[in-house]
């Protein structure tokens, strides 16, 4: 009879580590498949821009890859399709902006406007599994310094937070799983919401914006400078 217990225990726990075992490398396919959405999507949808209490809404494009990514607000067209971009958007080894309807954007000083440490999700999954992999699983967030990156029990991306520049970056997904919006907030005044019509994880030819001198103020600076009703009317083609 005490051989029995003794077996039986010995049988429990070998099963006991055997499902610790499967559900840690459960946990580590699932967050490796959940990195590798990000390194390459294209999207379309809707952009909803609000700035110092006005809000607009116009059609977008979107893609990024491993070293960088670019957004397009267009104008023009069926959904817009075909239409001209009225503010574009390029992040990789710089920052640039430019917009045909507030022009003052091109020169804009943008030193310090990408919150701190973003750039270090310009990597591989490989790499990002490796470093924070562990900490990810364990913790279901990676802190560091100002930033804190936030993920859900399914390991989907849910929220990156700038302490320092107080801007938060936060996704939503859709029942089939693929992201659904992603909506960016910096300060009390200004905040951005795409939320996608279509999404493909396919790698994009990414056309970089011209680095230009900063040559102007800071955007707050031409804000300030300008009048706002006028320059937000200019994206909204009026």
């Amino acid at each position: 009879m005490r051989k029995t217990a003794i077996i039986l225990i010995a049988i429990l726990a070998i099963l006991s580590t055997s499902c610790s075992l499967f559900q840690g490398r459960s946990d580590e396919r699932l967050l490796r498949s959940e990195l590798k959405k990000w390194e390459t999507i294209k999207g379309d949808g809707v952009l909803e821009l609000s700035a110092f209490g006005i809000t607009m809404r116009k059609p977008f494009m979107f893609s990024k890859n491993i070293n960088e990514l670019r957004l397009d607000m267009v104008e023009g067209g069926i959904f817009g399709a075909g239409g001209s971009p009225i503010l574009s958007m390029y992040l990789g080894p710089y920052l640039a902006l430019q917009s045909t309807a507030i022009p003052g954007l091109n020169a804009a000083n943008l030193e310090n406007l990408v919150p701190e440490g973003l750039t270090a999700f310009f990597a591989t999954s490989d790499y990002l599994f490796d470093r924070y992999g562990a900490e990810i699983i364990e913790n279901k967030a990676v802190e560091r310094e100002n930033m804190i990156v936030s993920f859900g029990q399914d390991y989907k991306l849910e929220e990156i937070r700038d302490k320092k520049s107080n801007t938060l970056i936060k996704n939503q997904y859709s029942r089939s799983g693929n992201i659904d919006s992603i909506e960016l907030k910096t300060g009390s005044f200004i905040s951005a919401k795409m939320v996608f019509d279509s999404v493909s994880y396919e790698r994009s030819n990414i056309i970089p914006l011209p680095k230009s001198e900063a040559t102007g103020g800071g955007i707050m600076d031409i804000f300030k400078n300008n009048n706002m009703f006028d320059m937000l009317k200019g994206l909204l083609g009026e």
